[in-house]
């Protein structure tokens, strides 16, 4: 059996491949599926891609291509027989979401996560308390700031998340975040604008470093663990810069001084860390 699940998984590979937006060869596929057990085989074999595969990849933009790829599937699946197709035992719409690096991508799932809720069973308890999981991967994949031990903050962050709704499908909203992925993909470094050192919790310096770097496109980004966001310009005075990460949901945001001390602020201006330059 596995070895058949490997088989459809190089099909998924190759489908992937055949043309530049292969949403459609998905939405084919996937309205083949007559029964559940072929139903339950396609779950599976995405499930192993994202094991074999996916964990496997270390190139940032092909993990972000075939996770979109694993969510764009997904996403096809509740579209077209809606949540009946997700069993409460079902682990592999939550490893797409975790998974995945892609800050866009992720507001886009989001849907998804609220639809296995719905149904519940393992999503209850994955990785902590329903949403601990789920929240601290949008919040790291944003901001790398942590929520561990902050329960409180959930209600209002997952009221921001609610207001982020729109009119178009999950997968309508991926194909958005994959063609965006594909821009970023042909920008090149230009400029160094500043270098900080990792910092997920207040009172913890962590190895590496994130920067602020100006692309060929003339935009600053954000570049952190290898992942590029675009950053953008709330405020400006003699004294500092406001940026906040393009897509942000929180509605926090960097405020960066003329001395080159740079701050991450919540909703209220309240500051949530503080740090370091990375000499």
């Amino acid at each position: 059996m596995r070895k058949v699940l490997k088989f459809v998984i190089l099909l998924f590979i190759v489908a992937g491949c055949k043309q530049k937006h292969p949403f459609n060869d998905y939405k084919i596929e996937i309205s083949n599926l007559k029964t559940f057990p072929e139903i339950d085989a396609y779950w599976n074999a995405l499930y192993l891609l994202d094991q074999d595969v996916l964990m496997n990849t270390s190139n940032i933009f092909a993990q972000d291509s075939i996770s979109i790829s694993n969510m764009a599937r997904t996403a096809i699946l509740f579209e077209t027989y809606g949540n009946e197709v997700y069993k409460p035992e079902n682990v592999v719409p939550i490893l797409n979401f975790t998974h995945s690096r892609n800050s866009e991508a992720l507001l886009a799932f989001w849907p998804i996560m609220l639809e296995c809720k719905k149904v519940g069973g393992i999503i209850e308890s994955f990785g902590g308390n329903f949403p601990s999981y789920q929240l601290e991967n949008i919040s790291l994949t944003f901001y790398n700031y942590s929520l561990l031990n902050q329960e409180a903050k959930y209600p209002e962050l997952l009221e921001a998340l609610t207001v982020l709704e729109t009119s178009k499908t999950v997968t309508q909203n991926l194909i958005i975040a994959f063609n965006n992925q594909k821009k970023r993909q042909k920008l090149s470094k230009i400029a160094l604008q500043g270098e900080w050192k990792n910092q997920a919790f207040a009172n913890k310096i962590e190895k590496g470093s994130f920067k602020f770097v100006k692309m060929s496109d003339g935009d600053l980004y954000i570049d952190s663990y290898d992942v590029i966001q675009k950053l953008i310009l709330k405020e400006s005075t003699k004294e500092f810069k406001l940026y906040k990460v393009e897509y942000e949901p929180f509605g926090w945001y960097y405020k960066l001084q003329n001395n080159g001390q740079l701050s991450l602020l919540n909703h209220e201006g309240e500051t949530l860390i503080d740090y370091t330059k990375h000499i």
